[in-house]
């Protein structure tokens, strides 16, 4: 499915790949950001366009670590989940008839 400005929809599993590169990226110097972005994303253009926006919207909040700050609370809350999940093990199913 597709939002209205025609980028595809992120799922909780793209928003982590989002996340987890933004956090690797985000303090680099721009050309080592340019290379790492060019070797990690080479396939995946939207990707590397969502790190950079990410990128972009942090140094434009001003003290260089708002966006930083919600992306690893983002990224903790969704690990945590995923544990509760694993912890909970599969749901359980009727029995059969």
């Amino acid at each position: 499915m597709q939002t209205a400005d025609a980028r595809p929809r992120v799922t909780p599993e793209r928003w982590i790949r989002i996340a987890t590169l933004f956090a690797a990226v985000a303090d680099l110097a721009p050309a080592d950001r340019a290379e790492r972005l060019e070797g990690t994303c080479d396939r995946e253009p939207e990707l590397r366009r969502a790190v950079e926006d990410l990128v972009a919207a942090d140094r434009a909040a001003g003290d260089g670590a708002f966006i930083t700050r919600i992306v690893d609370d983002a990224v903790e809350s969704f690990a945590a989940s995923r544990r509760r999940q694993a912890l909970s093990g599969p749901a359980a199913s009727p029995p059969p008839r």
